[in-house]
């Protein structure tokens, strides 16, 4: 049933690219009254529903696929398992053979050797406690920040769109974003 929508869907977008639109084709239509933006918001909502039905069925082929993908990852996930438990009990009767080779494939192991991980952000205080208190001072930054929200509620723009502080002095380096009106149109 899924791939019948598909086909009919993909026989969809061939016709759409083979002949050109009505809009296409009658290049100078313009709207010049209450009927003809009536008109042309009725296409947009008819366009919408058609593209809200192709995303709908788009969703449903994505949610078969990823359940698809889900069935082979765990299937794979079990030879994996398989292979490796193998492949310790080889390593285990000979160390020096590191990897096992078939014509479908290959099997190899890598042995690391310790290391120091880098800890997460929630334990650096105290690791910045430590090293401070053992004179390991040159290893800790501190970090100058802004605090633009507060620091922004100090700020005015002039009519002349100038940056000024609450004292009256030029803010250099402030970008400005200049207004403008926008239009949104819904259905």
């Amino acid at each position: 049933m899924l791939a019948n929508k598909l086909e009919q869907l993909d026989e969809q977008l061939q016709d759409k690219v083979n002949k050109p639109s009505k809009e296409e084709a009658n290049e100078h239509f313009k709207i010049d009254n209450l009927a003809s933006a009536d008109w042309a918001l009725r296409k947009i909502s008819i366009n919408n529903k058609e593209l809200k039905d192709k995303e709908e069925l788009f969703a449903q082929y994505e949610a078969w696929i990823k359940e698809e993908r889900l069935k082979t990852q765990d299937n794979n996930s079990y030879f994996e398992y398989l292979l490796t438990d193998y492949h310790a009990r080889v390593l285990a009767e000979n160390p020096k053979q590191k990897s096992i080779s078939t014509q479908n494939g290959k099997v190899q192991s890598t042995t690391r050797k310790p290391s120091i991980v880098k800890p997460e952000k929630d334990s650096l205080p105290q690791l910045i406690e430590y090293a401070e208190q053992n004179d390991f001072n040159k290893f800790v930054e501190v970090n100058k920040e802004l605090k633009w929200t507060e620091f922004k509620k100090e700020l005015t723009l002039t009519d002349d769109l100038k940056v000024v502080d609450s004292n009256g002095q030029v803010v250099p380096n402030i970008q400005i974003s200049e207004g403008g009106t926008t239009f949104k149109i819904t259905t």
